[in-house]
């Protein structure tokens, strides 16, 4: 997942990845709040948990 923010070969500092990973998350539950997105944890252990976000289908 670190490496999805690596860009031209310059990685961001720690501190950098982690602010940005908390805004993804802070907007998908913003979002999930609205009902425009759902939320299913696939995996979860002690240190790892693994969560899938799917965009819900938007009648119009």
């Amino acid at each position: 997942m670190f490496k999805a923010f690596e860009i031209e070969r310059k990685r961001e500092h720690k501190s950098q990845h982690h602010s940005i990973v908390t805004a993804f998350s802070h907007a998908l539950r913003r979002l999930q709040e609205k009902g425009i997105v759902e939320r299913q944890v696939l995996q979860e252990k002690s240190s790892v948990k693994i969560i899938q976000w799917r965009l819900k289908e938007i009648a119009a």
